[in-house]
């Protein structure tokens, strides 16, 4: 019998070509419930993209965003057919409007609508306003915090992700990121790397999204949430319908507090296992970098998660 269980799902750039195949070919219910209902709603084939399109097009935030929503779910499908359920869900960054489906604050479709709103808008912030984001390993939040500050009276530059104790990435103007990420390996990171966005995201960068963000979330009747989210934004279990719609609009320019989630969850639950559903496992090796002793899974395939009920 499997203890109290924490579901996790991913962000952008977890997406590749392929993801969620194996569900559709293996399930009706879920081919049309799932991959054929997305297409419908959004009026091109998703389903195609994701298992044989074009990579680039995959990658680009408009897409990216529902395909990896969508694959989330049909996964998480797979959860609520066999009747296993979770005492928490946690989200990083996009992962949050997954994590609130499988709470039952929206229907897949309401969310597929958010999320799709959400990743056009990004991308049209991102021709508008251009910006970028870099990958920091190996510096001190405070050194970080530091750099970015120093820079602050120029413009946009701050930390976008806190993945880890010295896992971060900030997010600005081109030429400051490019100022801090140059500050940073001085200082001793052990790691400096542009990360592939052409966008700012969590940053005032791309505030200007907020009003057509807000307008389509309050669109929506959200539900109170039947587990509770930690969200990024407030690091707090959250199930109000109010609270929810609130730190889904913040999350798209607050910072993503991914070690304090986490480090929350582990304080007050005692989870016997974190089950990462959506494609990749980045989200998994976060967690064993924040404590190795923590019982990891990611579930990407039909293949795994037979593998995992059997455990």
């Amino acid at each position: 019998m499997k203890g109290p269980i924490v579901f996790m799902f991913p962000g952008q750039g977890s997406q590749r070509l392929g993801m969620g195949k194996d569900l559709f070919e293996s399930f009706a219910y879920i081919r049309q419930n799932f991959f054929e209902a997305a297409d419908d709603l959004l009026g091109y084939k998703l389903s195609e993209l994701c298992f044989s399109g074009d990579e680039q097009q995959l990658k680009s935030t408009q897409y990216a965003q529902p395909a990896i929503y969508m694959v989330s779910m049909a996964l998480h499908a797979l959860f609520e057919e066999y009747e296993i359920g979770c005492s928490a869900v946690i989200g990083h960054s996009l992962g949050e409007f997954s994590a609130v489906a499988a709470a039952k604050g929206f229907t897949f479709l309401e969310g597929l609508q958010i999320v799709a709103e959400r990743g056009r808008l990004m991308q049209q912030a991102q021709q508008t306003h251009s910006g970028s984001m870099a990958a920091i390993m190996g510096l001190e939040v405070m050194e970080l915090e530091e750099i970015c500050k120093t820079y602050r009276e120029e413009g946009v530059i701050t930390i976008a992700n806190y993945n880890g104790p010295s896992q971060l990435v900030i997010s600005g103007e081109d030429h400051l990121v490019e100022k801090a990420m140059l500050e940073a390996a001085a200082a001793g990171a052990e790691r400096v790397v542009k990360l592939p966005v052409s966008g700012a995201f969590h940053s005032q960068l791309i505030a200007n999204i907020i009003p057509s963000l807000k307008k389509k979330i309050e669109g929506i009747q959200l539900q109170e949430l039947q587990v509770p989210i930690v969200s990024n934004v407030n690091i707090d279990f959250v199930t109000d319908q109010k609270q929810v719609s609130q730190v889904l609009l913040d999350q798209a320019i607050a910072p993503v507090k991914w070690e304090h989630v986490v480090r929350k969850v582990m304080r007050d639950i005692q989870v016997d296992e974190f089950v990462e559903i959506g494609p990749g496992r980045v989200l998994s090796g976060l967690v064993r970098q924040l404590d190795t002793s923590a019982k990891v899974v990611n579930i990407d395939s039909l293949k795994k998660f037979e593998a995992w009920q059997k455990n």
